[in-house]
């Protein structure tokens, strides 16, 4: 059988190309638009750069200082497909290949255990917060994670051979919320797109799980500045 070779439409590649398949269910996430709405009139958009937005609770006390906080307690994460991502997929390849809505299941599981599981390490090693398993109280903040949008070029099921230079791109959105009171505090939404190589790399597991973990390194190393534009309200 012939490789195929993925060559998307879209101008970049990018991230959590993610993580294959271990076969639990999960549920997909509340899309983020959801609590922005929510609290459109109650936040502030306090950083607008490309790829990443911190919303801030309006009227939050100025006497708010992220050194304060020293505790994070990590909720588990949440992870929805871009709208329509199987069905512009399965578009692109014959009826021998397609994926079906149980593959995205499995698709969407693997993705919140690696997260939950490679998130935890790197903030750990990265972040001055130590984590905390329970509510963590007044010196603590709690972190709903949610991956939104996901895309994977090349997800490893019963495919033919594929190579692409990059393998998805997905947006984390963080809700944080006060330890004390478990009142929300702001929202950072941060877009990252897998490293986009120079030449074709061969779609498999390993690959994707790799390019996942890499990206959500790198969203971790920028939790503990965003937070602190977040709660003291200054500018990345």
């Amino acid at each position: 059988m012939l490789s195929t070779l993925y060559r998307s439409p879209l101008p970049k590649l990018g991230l959590l190309g993610l993580l294959l398949c271990l076969p639990l269910f999960a549920a997909a996430a509340v899309p983020p638009e959801s609590k922005l709405a929510e609290y459109s009139d109650k936040l502030d958009l306090v950083v607008d750069e490309r790829g990443l937005q911190i919303y801030r609770m309006i009227g939050l006390k100025a006497s708010a200082n992220s050194l304060a906080y020293q505790q994070i307690q990590l909720k588990p994460v949440t992870v929805s497909f871009r709208k329509n991502w199987r069905r512009n997929f399965n578009m692109r390849n014959s009826l021998q290949h397609q994926i079906k809505a149980k593959d995205e299941h499995k698709l969407i599981n693997s993705a919140a255990e690696l997260f939950d599981q490679s998130y935890a390490d790197a903030l750990a090693e990265h972040s001055r917060f130590s984590l905390s398993a329970k509510p963590p109280g007044s010196k603590g903040l709690i972190i709903q994670p949610r991956v939104v949008d996901l895309v994977i070029y090349a997800p490893d099921f019963d495919q033919p051979q594929r190579w692409v230079k990059s393998a998805g791109y997905g947006t984390l959105v963080l809700e944080v919320y006060d330890g004390a009171n478990n009142t929300l505090i702001g929202i950072i939404k941060s877009k990252k797109y897998a490293t986009e190589y120079f030449r074709l790399h061969r779609a498999s597991r390993v690959f994707n799980r790799a390019e996942a973990k890499r990206v959500v390194q790198r969203w971790s190393k920028q939790l503990d500045k965003q937070l602190s534009s977040l709660i003291d309200g200054t500018v990345i």
